[in-house]
């Protein structure tokens, strides 16, 4: 007699095996940076490598079933060929795997072959990669070091939200249905943008950006408590603007747009943002890291001013 299995009992075998896929792709992308964040940590960039270490890349990929298959990989650790010859097929295969060129082999390139790109990476794959670049002695400066938030400090979704009702408080609308990339990290020192410093230096921040088509997004660096730090809209990008809460020394929204009004000898509605000039650009018309109060109205014209209210440019 032939055995007949049930329909949960098959559901069930269905979702094991999907489970046991899972897990080993989850392994696979981790056990490939346990391999390749030495090397990168040892020889530097890829386009600098010796053969030996190129070999030993392509080594590790093939051990982890990425490139066993490739008859180049195999022809190029067990075929006759001169150091030369091996050099440049090694460069042939990596560049084919990372679909790209000699000075895009990294670590981070491979582990997005793997992984899907870092956007999409849950908090605690970041904080596995922070981890490893740190047992590898590869932190810098300019590297981010991911985080989970601890004890008091706000969850994930509460961060996300205090992202949202603060924006929303900007007037900004429908976030709802907005892609968001919600994370946490300790950051070492303050930013600077020329002579505007931004105190980061030993804070745990949430930083919250909402994407919806078209390109556009809207950015919150939080405290890991909730006080906002700076933030980024569409109508400040298109002004070379980060933005700043007013502090003490800043004169009100209010204010800026009465003294724009006079500038301009209208009387209309306009929209005000405060912020920092955060590029170098002929078309910023202000310094990089200047404080400025921007007043831009319906038909497109503009005031910028600083700060404390003296006009920096006009445009109508």
């Amino acid at each position: 007699m032939k055995k007949k299995f049930s329909t949960a009992l098959v559901l069930a075998m269905v979702l094991m095996l999907l489970a046991a896929s899972a897990v080993a792709a989850t392994l696979l992308w981790k056990d490939a940076g346990e391999r390749v964040a030495p090397l990168e940590a040892q020889n530097g960039y890829y386009d600098t490598w010796n053969t030996d270490a190129k070999l030993e890349l392509v080594r590790a990929l093939c051990d982890l079933g990425e490139l066993e298959d490739d008859p180049d990989a195999q022809r190029l650790l067990t075929g006759d060929l001169t150091d030369e010859e091996k050099d440049a097929l090694a460069d042939q295969i990596m560049t084919a795997y990372v679909n790209g060129t000699a000075d895009t082999v990294t670590l981070m390139s491979i582990l997005e072959k793997l992984h899907g790109p870092m956007e999409s990476w849950s908090m605690e794959d970041r904080v596995w990669y922070s981890g490893l670049l740190a047992d590898n002695n590869m932190l810098t400066d300019e590297t981010t070091r991911y985080t989970l938030p601890a004890g008091e400090e706000l969850t994930q979704p509460q961060a996300v939200e205090s992202a949202k009702a603060f924006l929303h408080g900007l007037g900004v609308e429908n976030l709802d249905d907005a892609s968001v990339e919600a994370t946490m990290y300790e950051e070492p020192n303050d930013h600077w943008y020329g002579d505007m410093q931004i105190a980061y230096a030993g804070r745990r921040v949430w930083s919250i950006i909402f994407r919806k088509g078209e390109g556009r997004s809207w950015h919150v660096d939080l405290t890991a408590n909730g006080a906002v730090i700076l933030y980024d809209r569409p109508e400040t990008s298109a002004l070379y603007t980060t933005g700043l809460l007013p502090g003490d020394d800043a004169m009100t929204e209010e204010r800026a747009i009465a003294i724009a009004n006079e500038a301009l000898a209208v009387s209309s509605a306009a929209n005000a943002y405060y912020g920092y000039i955060n590029i170098v650009d002929a078309d910023a018309h202000a310094e990089l890291g200047q404080r400025v109060w921007q007043v831009v109205y319906e038909d497109g014209s503009r005031v910028m001013l600083s700060f404390d209210g003296s006009v920096l440019y006009t445009e109508e």
